[in-house]
């Protein structure tokens, strides 16, 4: 089922630095069963043990800051990962930070349901500058509607000095992409 995702390639002439964005909307990462959350990261390209204790300092499940890499994770369920965060904020949502406290309990969490087949990471500041050349580079899935509106927003950055967007091997313009991707429900993107 996954493998038979149309193919978007951006060719982009400095790499990924244009797409670090893209990764804050949300990458689905197929998920039939329970897993840890040190096991999903793990097994994100780009994403070792060092880098998780030293790069990612704060964690959002479904909204609520989490501490503990064993936190079990239920298809559907959303991730959210960043570097330091300034001031207060960042104190109190850091991972194992002294004034996690001050974080307000969560009031309900999200039940996955039997048609999820996914957990979907979204990534922010300079965790999506890091891992946005390895997670494009293998292909990451997304949401069709979400990339057309990224498209649609962004083509004149995205297609200046050379760039191009190809779905399955032919030219996408900004124009074109939203009726295109819109239809889709599931992209596998790519960049080179």
């Amino acid at each position: 089922m996954h493998n038979t995702s149309p193919t978007l390639l951006f060719s982009l002439p400095d790499g990924t630095q244009r797409l670090a964005s893209l990764l804050q909307r949300e990458i689905l990462i197929p998920c039939p069963r329970t897993v840890t959350l040190e096991a999903l990261l793990l097994g994100l390209p780009g994403c070792d043990r060092d880098y998780i204790s030293t790069r990612i300092e704060t964690i959002f499940l479904n909204g609520n800051a989490v501490d503990s890499l064993a936190t079990t994770l239920q298809p559907g369920m959303t991730v959210a990962l960043s570097a330091a965060m300034p001031g207060l904020a960042g104190a109190i949502f850091r991972k194992g930070g002294l004034h996690a406290s001050l974080r307000s309990q969560p009031v309900h969490t999200k039940t996955a349901r039997p048609e999820d087949a996914y957990i979907i990471i979204k990534l922010f500041n300079q965790v999506a500058a890091d891992l946005a050349a390895p997670l494009l580079g293998h292909g990451a899935r997304m949401r069709g509607p979400s990339l057309a509106r990224f498209i649609r927003n962004r083509a004149g950055q995205l297609l200046k000095d050379g760039g191009a967007i190809t779905l399955d091997h032919q030219p996408v313009s900004g124009k074109d992409a939203e009726q295109l991707l819109t239809a889709l429900p599931i992209v596998r993107v790519l960049a080179r």
